[in-house]
């Protein structure tokens, strides 16, 4: 597959348009050799995992009511199939294929409304398919036409997304080709192929997602709505003859010029001008170029110099339990700082890690944007120097239980034990850092009778979550509760910044009851088995 072929580019309108049906090659056969073959009206249960979108079980509903013009699903027998094969397997309920008399292409009145009830009935479910099927068996071609019932807030809304039918793509065999011959013991390269990385931002940090590509990451979304200009060219990894171009169009060039098997997604827009729904499907639907796969882990990254946007994707870590970085470079290159969170690896949320900051952006109204301007080029290297252990320790923290003995898993693993909780990260570029900045920590930590000095110092910090048994007012976006996976699914909108706990969500369960203590021994106990056993530090 050529390089230009491994790069999609989407608009806004694209990804506003309903995430598409995507059908395996094998559950289409078995839809068109029974439901595609009888005559109107039979049907059967569509399975596959939630996460993916991704139909990949058909089981014919033999048992339901049916007449020529009728279809009616026999639930119980549809529980029963998921309660004895199905959830044993991870398999997730849909939604429900069946035909309709030809010429009939839409659902039917009876169609919506037990697609609405079994919606009602199962939170976890964000859509139910309804695709409909004109069958062989009334004269004339087996279709598929797709359609889906979404729940939109509170209301269910009828679309007719684009169907989608590939086999499922298998993972590129990385540690067969000779470019990663040399680094088949740093990473375990399989676990780093089925990862996909998020990021907005593609200027400073291009560097840095090339280097990803480099270890074996073989999926990237980049989402920026500059193009490249002549500053540029001193302070990002641009050349001449990127001039005028997106910046996101430049960078994929690039990351499938030096990895065979990335494929990269690019959005040439504002962070905030993309709605819940459509990151949704830019997190974890299938590549338009890479047939159906999907991400074992997602990676989510800010690394804009807007700090409404970077505040937005750190709720979208929130909203979708990912793994989230985000980075900031200060006045003038004196220092650079990253924020981390990850449910299971930290307790505090980027908001609390960064709550001084916020709280001057928020309340205080101070200016939201740091230019690059005065910043020396070591800066950007520096902070994506930094952004690369993190990176590579949170995407191993998903290694299958088969890897855990690879050298490679084994090293990003002690790292990530050594950084859990510490995900605040300060670096200070000049030793004036203190007297300019105020950020004084690094003369505090510098001793210069033992040689150490504030010149490029690195500081890994704890903070706590921002919770009045911490003497802090609740977190507006995690309430402190320290197990940062239940915020997920909480927002009804991410864009707007919440003031106060509680803006902007579902009703949700009083903060969470367990003390300090329990927390810590939860993530102790997760940790241990992530690290296969290690004792607790």
């Amino acid at each position: 597959m050529s390089a230009s072929s491994r790069i999609v580019s989407l608009s806004t309108e694209e990804l506003a348009a309903p995430t598409p049906l995507y059908v395996t090659f094998a559950a289409a056969e078995k839809m068109f050799a029974s439901i595609g073959s009888r005559p109107a009206e039979s049907g059967g249960a569509l399975g596959g995992t939630r996460r993916s979108s991704v139909v990949e079980h058909l089981h014919l509903d033999e048992s339901a009511s049916m007449t020529s013009v009728t279809y009616y699903p026999d639930i119980t027998a549809v529980n029963e199939t998921l309660r004895r094969d199905w959830n044993p397997r991870g398999i997730n309920l849909m939604g429900f294929a069946h035909s309709h008399p030809r010429g009939a292409t839409r659902p039917s009145a009876n169609d919506l409304e037990y697609s609405e009830r079994i919606l009602r009935a199962i939170p976890a479910m964000g859509r139910m398919l309804l695709p409909i099927v004109q069958s062989a068996g009334d004269g004339g071609p087996a279709q598929i036409i797709p359609w889906a019932v979404e729940r939109r807030g509170a209301a269910m809304v009828l679309t007719e997304p684009r169907l989608h039918i590939a086999d499922p793509a298998r993972l590129p065999d990385v540690e067969a080709s000779r470019v990663f011959a040399r680094v088949r013991d740093a990473y375990h390269l399989p676990t780093l192929a089925a990862a996909r990385v998020v990021v907005g931002g593609a200027g400073g940090s291009a560097a840095w997602l090339i280097d990803l590509a480099r270890t074996g990451v073989c999926e990237f979304v980049l989402i920026d709505p500059d193009v490249v200009e002549e500053p540029n060219l001193a302070t990002q990894h641009v050349s001449l003859d990127d001039l005028g171009e997106p910046k996101v169009s430049a960078l994929a060039r690039r990351i499938t010029a030096v990895n065979p098997f990335a494929h990269v997604v690019t959005v040439q827009a504002d962070v905030m001008d993309i709605d819940d729904e459509a990151f949704a499907r830019l997190l974890k639907s299938p590549f338009p170029s890479a047939g159906t796969r999907v991400p074992a882990r997602t990676l989510l990254c800010a690394f804009t110099d807007d700090f409404p946007a970077q505040a937005r994707i750190a709720r979208l870590g929130l909203q979708f339990d990912l793994p989230t970085i985000t980075a900031t470079i200060y006045e003038r290159g004196l220092g650079v700082e990253l924020a981390f969170a990850a449910s299971g690896v930290t307790r505090a949320c980027i908001r609390c890690a960064l709550s001084s900051r916020y709280r001057q952006q928020v309340l205080e109204g101070q200016d939201a944007v740091v230019a690059s301007n005065g910043s020396p080029l070591w800066a950007t290297a520096r902070l994506n120097a930094l952004k690369t252990p993190i990176a590579l320790a949170l995407l191993h923290a998903t290694a299958a239980p088969a890897a855990r003995t690879h050298p490679g898993t084994q090293r990003w693993l002690r790292a990530l034990e050594a950084i859990t909780d510490r995900n605040l990260v300060l670096t200070s570029l000049d030793p004036e850092i203190g007297d300019e900045l105020g950020l004084h920590q690094f003369g505090a930590a510098a001793d210069p009778l033992a040689g150490l000095s504030p010149l490029d110092m690195t500081l890994w910090r704890r903070p706590v979550p921002d919770h009045p048994r911490y003497d802090e007012v609740s977190c507006p976006e995690c309430g402190g509760m320290e197990a940062l996976s239940e915020r997920a699914g909480r927002f009804l909108d991410t864009r707007p910044m919440p003031r106060v706990f509680g803006d902007s969500e579902f009703p949700c369960p009083a903060a969470h009851p367990a003390s300090p203590r329990v927390h810590a021994t939860r993530r102790r106990r997760s940790l241990r088995q992530l690290l296969g056993g290690r004792g607790e530090r």
